[in-house]
């Protein structure tokens, strides 16, 4: 993530506005300090990597964040990568059986055995806003990521730019919708953390 956020920036031409980059295990920020940041982003599902550290991983950002700052945590989603992983959870179930593809069905879980290697922690939208609350900060904002894509067909990849804006504004309407939170592969919550 470091290397891809360098590579990024730079093309960007803005790697004068970086001021370090510090490689930490999310559910122990300990180079940084209580209230450092104003803002933390935590993209790309790592709570979900901490799997039954995940609450540890939230108390962790929320204690780096400024008190009455914003907090922004995306995790992966149960219901959502059904929804667009649908041929490849039929194959685990021929694979491994019903047990397991209801274990993770029910909580959540990927073992590494069962995800090349990697154990990982999927939630629900219920599961996620407990994770948050817990912490006594309030949500500001909630949304599906990727609602509209599956694993294999991607509504963006044949259209023009006025298409593509117009299917994206749609989709971004749609994914703060209460019911469709859980839809995407990812949610991605906002929170203010407590005074």
């Amino acid at each position: 993530m470091l290397d891809a956020n360098r590579d990024r920036v730079a093309a960007a031409g803005a790697e004068g506005g970086v001021l370090d980059r510090v490689e930490a295990d999310v559910t122990d920020l300990s180079p940084f300090s209580d209230g450092a940041f104003d803002v933390t982003l935590c993209l790309a599902g790592p709570v979900s990597y901490a799997a039954d550290r995940a609450a540890d991983a939230v108390a962790e950002l929320v204690r780096v964040t400024r008190p009455g700052g914003t907090l922004v945590v995306s995790v992966m989603s149960t219901l959502g990568s059904l929804r667009a992983f649908l041929p490849g959870v039929i194959e685990e179930l021929r694979l491994y059986g019903i047990e397991h593809v209801e274990r993770v069905f029910a909580i959540g879980e990927l073992t590494a055995e069962h995800n090349g290697g990697h154990q990982l922690r999927m939630f629900r939208w219920s599961e996620l806003r407990e994770l948050i609350t817990a912490t006594g900060s309030t949500i500001l904002e909630a949304s599906a990521s990727n609602l509209f894509e599956s694993v294999d067909h991607d509504p963006y990849a044949t259209l023009n730019e006025p298409e593509r804006r117009h299917l994206l504004g749609w989709e971004v309407r749609a994914a703060a919708e209460p019911g469709a939170i859980d839809l995407g592969t990812h949610m991605v919550v906002a929170a203010s953390t407590p005074d």
